[in-house]
């Protein structure tokens, strides 16, 4: 599947062809819609920043955030009258512990895309009342609304879970307006749980 993406690897089902006969299938429903996309490298970082600011540790780093700012900043009112250089470098290995997280990423996506560059190939979506038909360069295949198990609407792409780790994204900017609301009947039509 084209565009299915995981964290942090990628589902690769065998090549699926579409036969003569799904191709005239495609040709008699109503309500479809076709899009050619590709994923760019932001679109895919906010995909990994949202499914990060879900899981438990992204709870537990904001807590420790706090924690060391709040130590950090007693550490420094102590040192104003005893300058100490030895030790001000624990809170800061704290504080770049801390951050760390915020800039992954960005790492990440840049990191995956060079790996997997079949991700950001042009793809072609045909959207219906049945489901997600995808292909690329590299990958066929169609994924029915059944199978999603929820869904994620960010402000430039549509997030579709297939399960805990995998997804199928669905950029916006090459949607209309009136795709982008056909998008969202589908998915309440299917009533796929929000995230």
């Amino acid at each position: 599947m084209a565009a299915l993406y995981t964290l942090p690897r990628t589902y690769l089902p065998e090549n699926t062809f579409f036969s003569g006969t799904q191709q005239a299938n495609i040709n008699n429903r109503r309500n479809i819609m076709q899009v050619t996309t590709r994923i760019t490298t932001e679109e895919y970082e906010n995909f990994l920043k949202w499914a990060q600011k879900r899981g438990k540790r992204w709870k537990i780093n904001k807590f420790c955030w706090v924690m060391v700012a709040a130590i950090t900043v007693l550490i420094l009112f102590a040192e104003v009258k005893s300058f100490n250089l030895e030790g001000l470098i624990a809170p800061c290995v704290l504080i770049f512990m801390t951050i760390t997280p915020y800039f992954m990423p960005k790492y990440k996506a840049r990191h995956f895309l060079k790996r997997n560059p079949q991700i950001t190939q042009v793809q072609t979506l045909i959207i219906d009342e049945s489901g997600i038909e995808s292909s690329s360069e590299s990958r066929q295949g169609k994924l029915n609304w059944s199978a999603f198990m929820g869904y994620s609407e960010l402000s430039d792409i549509f997030i579709l879970m297939t399960s805990t780790t995998t997804a199928l994204l669905i950029p916006k900017k090459d949607l209309s307006f009136e795709q982008i609301k056909m998008i969202r009947k589908l998915i309440s039509q299917a009533m796929i749980t929000k995230y």
